[in-house]
């Protein structure tokens, strides 16, 4: 079992001309409505499901999580006014 103090908080930050964006990463998703932001799914919950990060500069925002592959897209993305309490097709 890895003691709290041991494990590594990997952080999403902002990386002006990184030359491992978000954006080609294959955890990465692009936001349908804005193609500068974008949503990471890379990480998951104790439950095992995704635990979404919303990344504001999807072309110069990484982390130590990155791969390289093909990102998707974000066909519907919950607003905070939607009141139907909308899901993210991953």
């Amino acid at each position: 079992m890895v003691q709290a103090s041991e494990k590594k908080n990997v952080q999403i930050a902002p990386a002006p001309g990184t030359s491992k964006p978000c954006s080609k990463c294959k955890w990465g998703r692009k936001d349908s409505r804005d193609s500068m932001k974008g949503f990471c799914v890379g990480y998951k919950t104790k439950g095992g499901t995704p635990w979404v990060r919303k990344i504001k500069d999807f072309e110069n925002t990484t982390c130590g999580k990155y791969e390289e592959g093909i990102p998707g897209i974000v066909n519907t993305v919950p607003l905070p006014d939607d009141e139907t309490g909308g899901k993210i097709n991953i």
